[in-house]
This record gives structure tokens, sequence and C-alpha cells, in this order.
């Protein structure tokens, strides 16, 4: 994934009667990666996005493994924004195109959009 291309917005769902949980986005990038990010609410109450972890025992203590890697911040943070940017749209009972090209030298969406 050398450069950022296309995102797509595949599902979303929410999880209002999750503690830590409360909305799931999965989004395909680049039309080969299809990945799931979590919003997630700390014990403080303060909110993130991101991928999946996996728990595991490792010298006594608890460590988190990371599911999904980006080899890039600039491209994580773009993933991020257009998910911000989409749920939060939807969140509002917005409507939302599912395909935003991401390459600074293409500006074209998809038409498609969500219906609700």
């Amino acid at each position: 994934m050398n450069n950022l291309n296309k995102i797509e917005l595949v599902s979303y769902e929410e999880f209002p009667e999750d503690e830590y949980t409360l909305a799931i986005a999965t989004v395909c990038i680049d039309n080969e990666h299809v990945v799931s990010y979590a919003k997630k609410k700390t014990k403080e109450g303060n909110f993130f996005w991101s991928t999946p972890t996996i728990g595991v025992k490792k010298g006594g203590s608890k460590v988190y493994v990371e599911c999904y890697l980006n080899n890039s911040r600039i491209k994580e943070k773009k993933i991020l924004e257009f998910i911000k940017e989409k749920t939060r749209t939807l969140a509002q009972g917005g409507r939302v195109e599912l395909t935003a090209s991401l390459a600074a030298n293409q500006n074209e969406a998809s038409n498609e959009q969500l219906p609700f």
C-alpha cells in the first residue's frame, strides 16, 4: 500500500448497549484491504477510533497486539479522517458518499450513497 488512492465505506454499525465499543466502521482501502475500525470509549470517557487488538499474556502481564498496522502515519490519518467524517454525518441522519479518492491528483468520488 505505497499510495493511498481510494477508500470505501463498506459498513457501519453502532452498538449502544456496549460499554466500551460504540461503533464499528469497515473500510476497503485501494480495493485490496478490508479493515474494521472500532470507536472505543475509555474508562475516563474519552473516545478514539482504532483497529482491533488481541490481548495476550506476556512476561506475566497483559499486552495488546495490533491486528492491522498501516505503514504510514499520513495514510492512517487520512483513513481516520474519512471514517470520522462519514460516521459523524450518518449519526446526524445524513447521507454519505461511499467512496472517496484520496490521491493528491484525484478529486473524483463515487456517486453511490448510503440511504441513511
